[in-house]
């Protein structure tokens, strides 16, 4: 029966294997006229592949081998120091040499928009036609992507790294199938609080329990009558979440009411000064779901359905 309801009713159907669908992050951008004057450089920890926007092979690069790339004009890129110079149009895309490296293959990039710049996956920069930002874009399983969250540190209770996990899962799983807010640009997220923060491996290898608390959830997502239930969340509450429709004016998201939070309440500001700090309180309020973990020993299950009525949790991948 449920192998029969999901194929006859539920959206979540995007395939990818064990480690779920693949999700497009733009990590950062830089201008033409950045990239004219500074190169941006590649190495990896395995053999990797230069190919042009087709897919078509352009080169075998052995491991620990910087290739460079500088804009030219016209959505040209000059590629050189890895081969000889050689220009591709739209965008170059880096890729492991050998299909069993996928998703192994550590990319080193530089210059990076942070102190984050090992990313898994693949790896390209593109062109968009009238447009002034080239975009720097990681493609890497759903699952290797939740392992670079870096919306917490992994430090608290393991309950709560678990309900974090399913949201950022959620809502990055969400975002594959309808978002096209960036679809001129060939991504679905950003790596920054403008979708969700992600920092790739270096925050991964770093920050082990948040991997941990991914391999206990894989591929669970939130889901209400066999829609993908998108999960916003906020550090604080005054005491109560807010539902959907009462923040944002729509009925289309009902898992998302107003439940009471004295545990997310944040214990000196004011309604205003929270939501002027981006705790807009709909859905999940990380600090109520934090304390009802590590205080009141809520299981990651028991939270998330306290958050988000009516919801079912469902084993996507």
């Amino acid at each position: 029966y449920k192998a029969y309801l999901r194929s006859k009713t539920w959206e979540a159907d995007l395939g990818g294997g064990n480690l779920g669908p693949e999700i497009t992050v733009g990590l950062w951008s830089y201008s033409k006229s950045y990239l004219r004057d500074h190169s941006f450089r590649v190495t990896a920890n395995k053999d990797y592949v230069i190919k042009d926007s087709h897919g078509g092979l352009v080169a075998t690069i052995a491991a620990n081998t910087e290739t460079r790339v500088k804009y030219l004009e016209g959505g040209d890129f000059r590629v050189y120091k890895s081969i000889v110079d050689t220009t591709i149009n739209d965008e170059v895309r880096f890729e492991a040499a050998n299909s069993a490296d996928e998703n192994t293959i550590i990319f080193e990039l530089y210059p990076a928009s942070s102190s984050f710049d090992h990313y898994r996956g693949k790896i390209k920069i593109n062109y968009t036609k009238g447009e002034d930002d080239l975009w720097v874009i990681n493609t890497l399983p759903l699952e290797l992507y939740v392992w670079g969250m870096g919306e917490i540190t992994g430090t608290g209770d393991m309950d709560y790294n678990r309900v974090m996990t399913v949201a950022f899962r959620t809502y990055g799983y969400w975002k594959i199938k309808y978002s096209t807010k960036y679809a001129d640009f060939d991504f679905k997220v950003t790596a920054t609080s403008s979708s969700q923060i992600y920092y790739g491996y270096d925050w991964e290898e770093t920050h082990t329990r948040i991997r941990e608390a991914a391999h206990d959830t894989r591929g669970v997502i939130v889901m209400y009558q066999g829609r993908i239930a998108i999960t916003p969340y906020s550090s604080y509450t005054d005491g109560r979440t807010r539902s959907f429709k009462e923040r944002w004016g729509s009925s289309n998201y009902p898992w998302c009411k107003s439940v009471a939070d004295p545990w997310g309440k944040h214990p000196s500001k004011s309604t205003k000064t929270l939501v002027a700090e981006g705790n807009h309180m709909v859905g999940l309020s990380a600090h109520g779901a934090l304390k009802l973990a590590d205080e009141e020993h809520w299981n990651w299950r028991k939270i998330l359905e306290y958050y988000f009525s009516g919801i079912s949790l469902e084993t996507v991948y």
